[in-house]
Protein backbone atom coordinates (compact mmCIF):
# COMPACT_ATOMS: atom_id res chain seq x y z
CA UNK A 1 0.00 0.00 0.00
CA UNK A 2 1.48 3.56 -0.87
CA UNK A 3 1.44 5.42 1.89
CA UNK A 4 3.88 8.07 3.30
CA UNK A 5 3.54 9.83 6.89
CA UNK A 6 4.39 13.59 6.99
CA UNK A 7 7.76 12.50 8.59
CA UNK A 8 8.42 10.96 5.07
CA UNK A 9 7.59 14.51 3.53
CA UNK A 10 11.42 16.31 3.55
CA UNK A 11 13.19 17.09 0.80
CA UNK A 12 16.21 14.72 1.51
CA UNK A 13 18.67 16.07 -1.20
CA UNK A 14 19.03 19.69 0.50
CA UNK A 15 20.83 20.86 3.88
CA UNK A 16 19.52 24.25 4.84
CA UNK A 17 23.05 26.11 5.64
CA UNK A 18 22.04 29.97 7.45
CA UNK A 19 24.63 32.60 7.71
CA UNK A 20 25.66 33.59 11.18
CA UNK A 21 26.60 36.69 10.03
CA UNK A 22 26.55 39.24 6.90
CA UNK A 23 23.05 38.60 5.53
CA UNK A 24 19.61 40.39 5.07
CA UNK A 25 16.92 39.89 7.34
CA UNK A 26 16.04 37.17 8.80
CA UNK A 27 12.86 36.15 10.52
CA UNK A 28 12.06 34.41 13.84
CA UNK A 29 11.61 31.40 12.44
CA UNK A 30 14.68 31.25 10.66
CA UNK A 31 16.87 32.32 12.71
CA UNK A 32 15.67 29.93 15.42
CA UNK A 33 15.12 26.92 12.72
CA UNK A 34 19.44 26.59 13.11
CA UNK A 35 19.51 26.92 16.95
CA UNK A 36 20.53 24.16 18.42
CA UNK A 37 17.82 21.52 19.52
CA UNK A 38 15.64 23.41 17.79
CA UNK A 39 12.84 21.34 16.21
CA UNK A 40 13.34 19.85 12.26
CA UNK A 41 10.52 21.37 10.41
CA UNK A 42 9.62 18.86 7.55
CA UNK A 43 8.57 20.12 3.96
CA UNK A 44 6.42 18.23 1.53
CA UNK A 45 8.79 18.47 -1.41
CA UNK A 46 6.50 19.49 -4.36
CA UNK A 47 3.45 18.79 -2.01
CA UNK A 48 2.51 15.37 -0.63
CA UNK A 49 4.30 13.90 -4.24
CA UNK A 50 4.72 10.32 -3.02
CA UNK A 51 1.11 9.84 -2.52
CA UNK A 52 -0.56 12.69 -4.99
CA UNK A 53 0.57 14.64 -8.38
CA UNK A 54 3.83 16.71 -7.78
CA UNK A 55 3.03 20.49 -7.40
CA UNK A 56 -0.76 20.48 -7.80
CA UNK A 57 -3.37 21.68 -5.25
CA UNK A 58 -4.05 17.94 -4.58
CA UNK A 59 -0.85 17.69 -3.37
CA UNK A 60 -0.53 20.93 -1.56
CA UNK A 61 -3.49 19.96 0.56
CA UNK A 62 -2.60 16.32 1.42
CA UNK A 63 0.64 17.57 2.66
CA UNK A 64 -1.16 19.59 5.27
CA UNK A 65 -3.58 17.33 6.01
CA UNK A 66 -0.50 14.54 6.89
CA UNK A 67 0.87 17.15 8.78
CA UNK A 68 4.03 18.75 7.03
CA UNK A 69 5.07 22.24 8.35
CA UNK A 70 5.77 23.46 4.95
CA UNK A 71 5.29 22.75 1.46
CA UNK A 72 7.96 23.41 -1.72
CA UNK A 73 6.77 24.46 -5.35
CA UNK A 74 8.59 25.15 -8.34
CA UNK A 75 7.20 27.91 -10.41
CA UNK A 76 7.64 29.21 -13.99
CA UNK A 77 6.15 32.22 -16.15
CA UNK A 78 3.89 31.45 -18.93
CA UNK A 79 3.99 33.48 -22.17
CA UNK A 80 0.61 35.58 -21.46
CA UNK A 81 2.62 36.50 -17.67
CA UNK A 82 1.24 34.41 -15.26
CA UNK A 83 2.86 31.89 -12.83
CA UNK A 84 2.41 28.08 -12.43
CA UNK A 85 3.40 25.35 -10.31
CA UNK A 86 5.98 23.13 -12.36
CA UNK A 87 9.26 21.34 -11.71
CA UNK A 88 10.40 20.23 -15.07
CA UNK A 89 11.11 22.55 -18.24
CA UNK A 90 7.93 20.91 -19.73
CA UNK A 91 4.53 19.39 -19.49
CA UNK A 92 5.63 16.22 -20.67
CA UNK A 93 6.96 13.82 -17.58
CA UNK A 94 3.61 15.05 -15.94
CA UNK A 95 0.90 15.54 -18.59
CA UNK A 96 1.92 13.59 -21.32
CA UNK A 97 1.75 16.21 -23.49
CA UNK A 98 4.77 18.53 -24.14
CA UNK A 99 4.37 22.67 -23.55
CA UNK A 100 6.98 24.89 -22.56
CA UNK A 101 5.47 27.73 -20.46
CA UNK A 102 7.48 30.58 -21.79
CA UNK A 103 5.87 29.60 -24.99
CA UNK A 104 2.43 28.64 -23.80
CA UNK A 105 -0.46 30.50 -22.23
CA UNK A 106 -2.16 29.91 -18.80
CA UNK A 107 -5.36 28.80 -20.63
CA UNK A 108 -3.33 26.43 -23.15
CA UNK A 109 -1.51 24.90 -19.86
CA UNK A 110 -4.35 24.69 -17.56
CA UNK A 111 -6.48 22.43 -20.54
CA UNK A 112 -3.36 20.00 -19.61
CA UNK A 113 -4.27 16.85 -17.02
CA UNK A 114 -1.83 17.12 -14.46
CA UNK A 115 -2.91 14.07 -12.63
CA UNK A 116 -3.39 11.10 -14.62
CA UNK A 117 0.02 10.03 -14.59
CA UNK A 118 -0.52 9.29 -10.99
CA UNK A 119 -3.40 7.80 -10.40
CA UNK A 120 -6.57 7.85 -12.72
CA UNK A 121 -8.58 8.93 -8.93
CA UNK A 122 -6.48 12.23 -9.92
CA UNK A 123 -7.44 12.28 -13.34
CA UNK A 124 -8.59 15.89 -14.19
CA UNK A 125 -6.00 17.76 -12.04
CA UNK A 126 -5.12 21.01 -13.52
CA UNK A 127 -1.28 23.12 -13.18
CA UNK A 128 -2.26 25.38 -10.66
CA UNK A 129 -1.51 28.91 -10.63
CA UNK A 130 0.34 30.24 -7.88
CA UNK A 131 -2.10 32.32 -6.49
CA UNK A 132 -4.19 29.34 -6.32
CA UNK A 133 -1.21 28.12 -4.17
CA UNK A 134 -0.76 30.85 -2.19
CA UNK A 135 -4.53 30.90 -0.69
CA UNK A 136 -4.13 27.52 0.29
CA UNK A 137 -1.10 27.80 2.87
CA UNK A 138 -2.50 27.70 6.40
CA UNK A 139 -1.60 29.91 9.27
CA UNK A 140 1.49 28.72 10.85
CA UNK A 141 3.02 27.06 7.90
CA UNK A 142 5.42 27.77 4.87
CA UNK A 143 5.70 27.99 1.49
CA UNK A 144 9.31 27.09 -0.15
CA UNK A 145 8.92 29.05 -3.64
CA UNK A 146 12.06 27.63 -6.09
CA UNK A 147 11.98 30.08 -9.10
CA UNK A 148 13.04 28.14 -11.96
CA UNK A 149 13.74 30.76 -14.46
CA UNK A 150 15.11 34.49 -14.59
CA UNK A 151 14.30 37.89 -13.24
CA UNK A 152 11.85 38.40 -15.60
CA UNK A 153 9.09 36.53 -12.98
CA UNK A 154 9.42 39.28 -10.50
CA UNK A 155 7.22 41.48 -11.26
CA UNK A 156 4.66 38.74 -11.36
CA UNK A 157 5.64 37.33 -8.23
CA UNK A 158 5.73 40.57 -6.20
CA UNK A 159 2.09 40.89 -7.36
CA UNK A 160 1.01 37.38 -6.47
CA UNK A 161 2.57 37.94 -2.70
CA UNK A 162 0.90 41.13 -2.45
CA UNK A 163 -2.24 39.77 -3.40
CA UNK A 164 -2.54 36.96 -1.36
CA UNK A 165 -0.61 38.83 1.62
CA UNK A 166 1.96 36.98 1.60
CA UNK A 167 6.02 37.38 2.73
CA UNK A 168 8.13 36.50 5.37
CA UNK A 169 5.75 34.91 7.99
CA UNK A 170 5.10 32.10 5.45
CA UNK A 171 7.25 32.55 2.49
CA UNK A 172 10.81 31.51 1.91
CA UNK A 173 12.31 31.84 -2.08
CA UNK A 174 15.24 29.30 -3.29
CA UNK A 175 16.78 28.98 -6.50
CA UNK A 176 19.81 27.80 -8.44
CA UNK A 177 19.64 30.94 -10.66
CA UNK A 178 21.42 33.36 -8.71
CA UNK A 179 20.55 36.27 -11.27
CA UNK A 180 16.63 35.49 -10.10
CA UNK A 181 16.93 34.79 -6.37
CA UNK A 182 19.00 38.03 -6.19
CA UNK A 183 16.12 40.01 -8.30
CA UNK A 184 13.51 38.80 -5.86
CA UNK A 185 15.69 39.74 -2.57
CA UNK A 186 16.03 42.64 -4.21
CA UNK A 187 12.38 43.39 -4.43
CA UNK A 188 11.51 41.91 -1.40
CA UNK A 189 14.71 41.74 0.63
CA UNK A 190 12.58 41.17 4.28
CA UNK A 191 11.46 37.36 2.46
CA UNK A 192 14.21 34.83 3.77
CA UNK A 193 15.87 33.96 0.25
CA UNK A 194 18.52 30.40 0.10
CA UNK A 195 20.74 30.13 -2.41
CA UNK A 196 20.56 26.87 -4.17
CA UNK A 197 23.72 24.90 -5.27
CA UNK A 198 24.24 21.37 -6.38
CA UNK A 199 27.99 19.53 -6.46
CA UNK A 200 29.48 17.69 -9.48
CA UNK A 201 31.11 14.84 -8.68
CA UNK A 202 34.70 15.11 -10.37
CA UNK A 203 33.84 11.77 -12.82
CA UNK A 204 31.02 13.21 -14.70
CA UNK A 205 31.98 17.07 -15.02
CA UNK A 206 32.28 18.13 -18.41
CA UNK A 207 35.36 19.49 -20.08
CA UNK A 208 36.24 22.55 -19.04
CA UNK A 209 33.34 22.94 -16.07
CA UNK A 210 35.02 24.61 -12.80
CA UNK A 211 33.52 23.48 -9.76
CA UNK A 212 33.47 26.55 -7.32
CA UNK A 213 34.64 25.58 -3.77
CA UNK A 214 32.31 26.12 -0.68
CA UNK A 215 33.87 29.36 0.43
CA UNK A 216 33.34 30.42 -3.38
CA UNK A 217 29.52 29.81 -3.12
CA UNK A 218 29.64 31.32 0.01
CA UNK A 219 31.39 34.45 -0.55
CA UNK A 220 28.43 34.54 -3.63
CA UNK A 221 25.83 34.33 -1.61
CA UNK A 222 26.83 36.76 1.19
CA UNK A 223 27.30 39.59 -1.88
CA UNK A 224 23.72 39.23 -2.27
CA UNK A 225 22.64 39.61 1.04
CA UNK A 226 20.78 36.27 0.89
CA UNK A 227 19.60 34.37 3.98
CA UNK A 228 21.86 31.55 3.42
CA UNK A 229 22.59 28.05 1.33
CA UNK A 230 20.65 24.97 0.33
CA UNK A 231 23.31 22.63 -0.88
CA UNK A 232 22.24 19.40 -2.14
CA UNK A 233 23.63 16.21 -0.42
CA UNK A 234 25.85 15.68 -3.00
CA UNK A 235 28.64 18.02 -1.94
CA UNK A 236 31.43 16.80 0.70
CA UNK A 237 30.72 16.58 4.44
CA UNK A 238 34.47 17.75 5.00
CA UNK A 239 36.29 20.80 3.44
CA UNK A 240 39.55 19.39 1.69
CA UNK A 241 42.50 20.44 3.85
Amino acid sequence: MKTRTASALVIAALVAFPFLSGCASKDKAQSTASAPGAPVGIVAHRGASYDAPENTLAAQKLAWEQGADAVETDIYLTKDGKIIALHDKTTNRTTGKKLTPSKSTLAELRALDAGSWKSSKYAGEKIPTLDEQLALIPSGKRMFIEIKVGPEIVPELVRCLAKAGAGKHNITFISFNYDALKAAHEALPEIPAQYLKGYRDPAKRKPGYVQPTIDEVIKEAKTANFTGLDLQSTWPSARPT
